[in-house]
């Protein structure tokens, strides 16, 4: 009795995390390396910037493009050691441990680029570890 009162709860909470997958959701994956963040993404560059936000786009060797108002979940995983994806302006902190995967979803009403950075220290070259989204 005492295993069934303690693994129901835990099973309902297992089957919730599907939640997410009724919704059309884009999805990112970030993963952390010692310097750099590799990301893939679903979309492509093919929309007009504006000429300030072309400058820092460029200064970033590929950007990560989000669409408005559309749910995105952001998987994010490391190679090496641990690291922590910041994206302030989403209001996401997600720690990027070796051989595990994480994940949540967020969603951004604003256009146009957002920051963000490895809020770990996670080594020498800890803060020249830069990642960007791009909101259209």
């Amino acid at each position: 009795m005492v295993l069934i009162t303690i693994a129901f709860p835990r099973i309902h909470l297992l089957c919730l995390q599907d939640f997410f997958s009724t919704f059309p959701l884009s999805n990112i994956k970030v993963v952390g390396n010692q310097w750099n963040w590799q990301r893939e993404s679903e979309f492509s560059v093919d929309h007009l910037l504006d000429v300030d936000q072309l400058e820092n786009v460029a200064s970033y060797e590929n950007p990560v493009l989000l669409k408005i108002n559309t749910p995105t979940r952001v998987v994010v995983g490391s190679t090496d050691v641990l690291h922590s994806l910041g994206l302030p302006a989403l209001g996401v902190k997600l720690d990027a441990t070796p051989g595990r995967l994480n994940a949540t979803v967020t969603e951004s009403y604003l256009i146009g680029v957002i920051p963000g950075s490895c809020y770990e220290l996670c080594g020498r070259g800890h803060r020249v570890i830069p990642i960007q989204l791009v909101v259209s």
